[in-house]
């Protein structure tokens, strides 16, 4: 589980770095971090879809007022 390679280095130290990772074993902590991307991804999605619509509605009132 622990597994150690001979030339880790981690930042400015001697010490080797041990490879693992908790999301694997533990099912909490997984389905935390499942949830935590599906919500980055959320956040994004309505984000870019937001500056869309401000972009045509600023489009449309440039247009509207020179008119």
């Amino acid at each position: 589980m622990a597994e150690t390679k001979k030339n880790d280095y981690v930042h400015g130290s001697l010490a080797e770095k041990i490879q693992y990772d908790p999301y694997e074993d533990n099912a909490i902590l997984k389905s935390k971090k499942i949830a935590r991307d599906n919500k980055r991804v959320k956040v994004r999605i309505i984000s870019s879809i937001f500056s869309c619509f401000s972009n045509v509605y600023c489009c449309y009132a440039q247009i509207c007022t020179n008119q």
